[in-house]
C-alpha cells in the first residue's frame, strides 16, 4: 500500500507528515482508509469535495478533490466547443489555490501545483477534479484561518469535507456556504 502512495506526491508528504508527527498508528489507519477512499472514489458522490490539509512548520500542502459534475456541470470529456472552452476556464481558475479559499492570518506563496488529468483513454465518464498546491509560508499566526470561497464559484459543491493534520493534532469537519472561517490550527 505505501509503494501506491509513493506514485503521489500528495500521499508522499501526507504520510511524511504523520511519520513526523509521530503518528503510526495513523498511517496504518490512513492506509485503511485510503484503500476505502479508492473504492469510493469511483462512486463518488454528486455535491460533495474534499479537501486534505497537511500542515508542517512553515509549510501547507493541500489536496483539493471534487466530481466535475459540481465544477463544470457534467463529468466527461468535453463533447463541444463550449464545454471545451468551460473545461479550459476551470483549469485555469483552478491553477491558484485562492480560487477555491483565502487564508487568513497566514502569509503564504503557492509554490507549486500539480493537476491530475481527469480524462484518460480508460476513464471518460465520472471524472474527478484532483488538484494539488504546495505553500511556503511565512507567517502562521496563532488565530490562521481558512475560509472556503469555491461555494459561490462552483454552485454544485454543496458540502466541503477538510481534514487538517498538523503539529497540533489532526481534525476532521464538514463545510457548507454558510461555514465560518476553520481554524487551521
Amino acid at each position: 500500500m505505501i509503494m501506491q502512495a509513493a506514485n503521489n506526491t500528495f500521499a508522499v508528504c501526507f504520510l511524511s507528515a504523520l511519520f513526523s508527527l509521530g503518528s503510526i498508528p495513523a498511517v496504518l489507519a490512513a492506509e485503511d482508509h485510503h484503500e476505502h477512499h479508492q473504492v469510493s472514489a469511483e462512486a463518488h458522490v454528486h455535491g460533495k469535495a474534499e479537501l486534505n490539509i497537511v500542515m508542517q512548520e512553515q509549510t501547507i500542502l493541500i489536496e483539493f478533490i471534487s466530481p466535475l459534475e459540481n465544477l463544470l456541470g457534467f463529468e466527461h470529456a468535453p463533447a463541444n466547443t463550449e464545454q471545451e472552452h468551460a473545461y479550459d476556464a476551470l483549469v485555469h481558475n483552478l491553477f491558484d489555490y485562492q480560487s477555491l479559499f483565502s487564508l487568513i492570518d497566514v502569509r503564504c506563496e503557492q509554490t507549486g501545483q500539480h493537476i491530475e488529468a481527469p480524462f484518460n483513454e480508460t476513464q471518460n465518464a465520472h471524472a474527478e477534479w484532483h488538484g494539488e498546491y504546495h505553500l511556503s509560508c511565512t507567517e502562521i499566526g496563532d488565530a490562521a484561518s481558512l475560509k472556503p470561497k469555491l461555494f459561490s464559484a462552483y454552485p454544485g459543491v454543496e458540502s466541503l469535507s477538510i481534514q487538517l493534520i498538523s503539529e497540533h493534532g489532526q481534525s476532521q469537519l464538514i463545510a457548507t456556504k454558510d461555514s465560518d472561517a476553520i481554524p487551521l490550527h
